[in-house]
């Protein structure tokens, strides 16, 4: 099993994953989440192919000003789903935070370092 991260920007989306409701400059670490209890992955990157039955971490980011970032969930990728435009579905096992946890701190962003943004699905080795 390997594990992948993707990143969520909720300020250029406008929306968070579940299509949970984003108010300007709404604190993501406080939101109640109990009702979701999945979400697909959804990525352009090829590199998802590689990815079923692996975990894949989803961050999102958020707060325009300072930009901020939370684990939201993580799922075990069990199946794709029917292609629509340039975009890849999957799903699987999903446990979603509740609530989403702050990442912050050097070891964070050192890690943030090998991003590629705007959407990204990386290999973490």
């Amino acid at each position: 099993m390997d594990y992948w991260v993707q990143y969520h920007n909720t300020d250029k989306l406008g929306y968070l994953p579940g299509d949970f409701e984003y108010p300007d400059a709404m604190d993501v670490c406080v939101i109640d989440t109990s009702d979701a209890n999945e979400h697909r992955i959804s990525t352009t990157k090829p590199d998802i192919n590689q990815a079923l039955g692996d975990v894949v971490f989803l961050v999102v980011g958020f707060a325009t000003k300072k930009k901020r970032y939370a684990l939201w969930s993580w799922t075990l990728l069990e199946e794709f789903l029917e292609p629509e435009g340039d975009e890849t579905d999957a799903v699987g096992n999903c446990q979603v935070l509740n609530p989403p946890r702050e990442l912050d701190g050097q070891e964070f962003y050192s890690f943030k370092k090998h991003w590629r943004a705007p959407h990204f699905l990386i290999q973490m080795l």
